[in-house]
């Protein structure tokens, strides 16, 4: 799948940004939940940039899903954009501040609705 790169179009670079740099994938291991029309499930996030994340269910999710995941303190929206299995990719709807990243990646375990920090 090709990158939209209109400017202002969700995942494309802001003026003097790098895709690479908006687009930089974190490993990691973080317990989630996710919640689409087939309900809720629990998940793990596997790596996460700014635009979207890789994640492991037992329940997988079907491409094309609208999904929402729980990241930071909030729930963010966004679309499953490939699938393999138990793990797939999800799209953000809009993408994560360098700020809500960051703190994400320096909690442990990262701060979710479900465990209320």
């Amino acid at each position: 799948m090709q990158a939209d790169s209109r400017p202002g179009a969700i995942g494309s670079p802001a003026a003097g940004e790098r895709r690479d740099d908006i687009a930089r994938r974190h490993k990691t291991f973080w317990p989630t939940s996710l919640r689409s029309p087939a309900g809720t499930r629990r998940a793990h996030v596997l790596n996460i940039s700014r635009t979207g994340a890789k994640v492991h269910a037992d329940i997988p999710a079907a491409a094309g899903e609208k999904i929402e995941i729980a990241i930071g303190a909030l729930w963010r929206r966004g679309v499953v954009r490939w699938t393999s299995g138990s793990t797939f990719g999800i799209a953000f709807d809009e993408p994560l501040s360098d700020d809500v990243l960051k703190r994400c990646l320096t909690a442990t375990p990262p701060p979710t609705p479900a465990n209320g920090s």
